[in-house]
Order: structure tokens, then C-alpha cells, then sequence
């Protein structure tokens, strides 16, 4: 196989690490306030990080990879991840493309053998930016609509390979296979569109529905639901509230959506002129029966949260070097 080498990208001098004691700001003792921890519930910090869309057009003149998602988006929001210390990080749906395998739209050229350098690049995210940096986490995967692609085509032109397992009982065309995240210690929830992590005071889900407005999508969702939800799916943060009377007891809950890890230049397919895509990333604290959502987003590399500036420092040789082959 030819060797295939991704485009060089501008690098930027990280920000120093900096120690995060937790999301809530800690108050100087100059104002003379208390604080005081619920005493009965245990508080816990989950990242939420969804579409990247790991994916690719082929130049097969030169063999050059042109990316769907941001590294530098992609960089920053674990830099972050990396200061939070979370409990558990959810991976909601859409981190790979699988363009070439769609029968939603007609493929071009450049989507075709762009498949094993996606498997690649993800899993290296996954491994080497991720699970090495949170050993302890819990860390889940959810299908979403794109992973799912790989599926629908297997069965709509690959059925007899649709259902093969390895010796090992592995089905080969799982992308929790592909992908060895059982190696990783990371779970895959498969079963999209119903598939979700359920939180405790929130329910997290890659999501199906879609509205063309800003701020229309999550007042869809919040008619249908007594309990707050998280989605990504539309490429852009949005949030609406509501409070509801369970029990006999009023509560407000929330319907948000997080924003997305891909490029948002309209190289993606489908990504239309006019539509509003934006990046970002959800932290949520949870205790008990209440959670707090923190919206952070992400702009040409950079973000800022819990008091720090954070900026791509992603170096391309480290994807280059770690070697899958002559892929890269």
C-alpha cells in the first residue's frame, strides 16, 4: 500500500497545566463565606464529548488525508478533560464518519479507503489522549448515526457478513471490534437511536432529532421528556428549561445539546452553507437529584474554563509516529 502522510498543522505553544480543584470557584476569604457540601450524596464530574467525525477525503493522486474533524478542537477539549479529572467521559456518538460506507448520499472519490485511517486515528485518540490520561475513568462510548452506518450497510449489502464473529465470539464488523475498545476498558452502547446512559438526574443520548433553527431542537426535545437530556447530533450547544411537578414536587429540568469536535468550515459533507455548526463540549456535575450543566466552547483552537486559557497544542508527528503499518 502506498504510504500516506497527513497535511502539516500550525501548532501553538500549550498553556501550562494548572492545578483544578473542582468546577465551583472557590470563594477568598476576604468576603468571609462558607460553603458547605451536601452531606448525603457524593458529587460526581462527567465529560460529555461528541462529534468529531473522524473521517477523510482522499487525495488518491497523492494519497494525502484532508480531515473532517478538528485535532485542534479535539486537543483542547482533552486538555480540559485532563485538568476536570472526571468521573466518567462519554463519548456521544459520531466520533467517526464512515462516510464511505453511507447510503444517504452519493460517495465521492475522495471518501473511498478512507475507513482504516479513521479506525486509526480514533483509537489513537482514544488510547494514547485519553485512557492513558484517565486510567481510573469510567469511559463509554454511545453509538450514534454515523457509527451506525457501518452496520446498516452490512446488512443492506453484506448480510452474511453482517452476522460473522471471530473465534473469539467477537462480531468482526463491530466497531467496538475494530476499534478494541474492549482492550481499552471503554464500553460501547450500541442499539442507536435508543441507546443512552442514564446518569442519575440526566439522560445522556447521541440524539435523532432535528430542527432547523437555533434553539428549536432542544424545545422539541424538552416537550417529550420529565427528565433533563443531553444530546449532541446537531453540531451546536443549545438549552432550554422547564420545571415539572413529579411526586407532587416541582423540579426543573433541561433539554441541552453540547456542539461538535468537527470542522465547522463546510468541509464536512452535508455541512451546508448557512446552517450553524459550533464547536464545544459539556462538563456536568451531578449529586444526587441535581446536576449542573457547564457549556464550554470551543473557538479556532482555543476555550477557556475553570480560570484557564486553553490553546491546540496537538503536534502532527505524534499521529505519524505512533505507526499503523504504511497507513501513515
Amino acid at each position: 500500500m502506498a504510504s500516506v502522510k497527513f497535511p502539516r498543522a500550525t501548532t501553538r505553544t500549550p498553556v501550562p497545566d494548572r492545578n483544578f480543584d473542582g468546577l465551583s470557584s472557590k470563594l477568598s476569604s476576604r468576603h468571609h463565606t462558607t460553603s458547605q457540601k451536601l452531606s448525603s450524596d457524593i458529587t460526581s464530574k462527567t465529560v460529555v464529548l461528541a462529534d468529531p467525525q473522524i473521517g477523510f477525503r482522499k487525495n488518491h493522486n497523492t494519497n494525502e488525508l484532508f480531515p473532517f474533524h478538528d485535532r485542534g478542537a479535539l486537543d483542547v477539549a482533552l486538555q480540559i478533560t485532563r485538568q476536570v479529572k472526571p468521573d466518567t467521559v462519554v463519548i456521544n456518538g459520531d466520533w467517526l464518519d464512515m462516510s464511505e460506507w453511507s447510503d444517504k448520499f452519493t460517495r465521492e472519490p475522495g471518501f473511498y479507503f478512507t475507513t482504516q485511517p479513521a479506525l486509526f486515528e480514533t483509537h489513537f485518540w482514544l488510547q494514547k489522549l485519553l485512557r492513558r490520561m484517565l486510567p481510573t475513568a469510567r469511559i463509554v462510548y454511545i453509538e450514534g448515526n454515523h457509527e451506525v452506518r457501518l452496520r446498516n450497510s452490512m446488512v443492506n449489502h453484506l448480510a452474511a457478513l453482517a452476522g460473522l464473529v471471530d473465534v473469539n465470539q467477537q462480531p468482526i464488523g463491530s466497531l467496538s471490534t475494530l476499534l478494541g475498545l474492549e482492550s481499552l476498558g471503554i464500553e460501547y452502547l450500541g442499539g442507536y437511536p435508543n441507546n443512552y446512559l442514564d446518569l442519575g438526574p440526566i439522560v445522556v443520548t447521541h440524539g435523532h432529532l432535528v430542527r432547523g433553527k437555533p434553539g428549536d431542537t432542544v424545545a422539541a426535545i424538552l416537550q417529550k421528556i420529565d427528565k433533563s437530556h443531553l444530546v449532541g447530533h446537531i453540531h451546536r450547544p443549545e438549552m432550554a428549561s422547564k420545571t415539572v411537578n413529579l411526586s407532587g414536587s416541582d423540579r426543573e429540568i433541561f433539554a441541552m445539546s453540547s456542539g461538535c469536535l468537527c470542522r465547522v468550515d463546510y468541509f464536512v459533507p452535508g455541512h451546508a452553507r448557512g446552517s450553524v455548526w459550533q464547536q464545544g463540549f459539556v462538563v456536568l456535575e451531578t449529586s444526587g437529584n441535581l446536576v449542573t450543566p457547564y457549556q464550554i466552547p470551543i473557538r479556532n483552537g482555543k476555550a477557556i474554563f475553570g480560570g484557564n486559557a486553553f490553546s491546540f497544542a496537538f503536534d502532527i508527528g505524534e499521529l505519524n509516529e505512533a505507526g499503523h503499518g504504511n497507513i501513515f
